[in-house]
């Protein structure tokens, strides 16, 4: 891919510069892969792991792993890791999902560890009618 058309800007010396002509890329493209199955599948257990290979054209191969435990179907356990990268590197949560009269309540937490720009936390809350 090439950008078309032209840009002006003012360089150091206050002069206007018009630039036309621009450098060639190629587009961003991921190619993943992944697999998830189940550990434990009981009426009141569940355990559920996961890999997934990233391999982009324009950065470092990785590596996803997961993993996510629910109790009754009520609770939920979860934790992430992520290789070869310096922010985001792994990240813990827990869901809780409440069925009430007419609707199903969801909460969902995580937290990130970003490295350099620090930790993040994730919230969801969902009613289901």
């Amino acid at each position: 891919m090439r950008p078309t058309g032209s840009v002006e800007f003012q360089n150091l010396n206050n002069e206007t510069v018009e630039v036309s002509s621009f450098q060639s890329f190629s587009p961003p493209t991921i190619f993943r892969i992944g697999v998830a199955w189940e550990l434990l599948d009981s009426d009141d257990h569940k355990l559920t792991n996961s890999v997934q290979l990233n391999h982009p054209n324009d950065n470092t191969e990785n590596v996803n792993l997961g993993v996510e435990y629910w109790w009754n179907n009520i609770l939920a356990l979860r934790g992430g890791y992520v290789s070869a990268r310096t922010e985001e590197d792994f990240s813990v949560g827990f869901g809780l999902h409440a069925p009430i009269t007419m609707a199903d309540f969801r909460l969902d937490y995580a937290f990130s560890n970003f490295g350099r720009l620090g930790n993040v936390n994730r919230f969801s809350l969902q009613l289901q009618f």
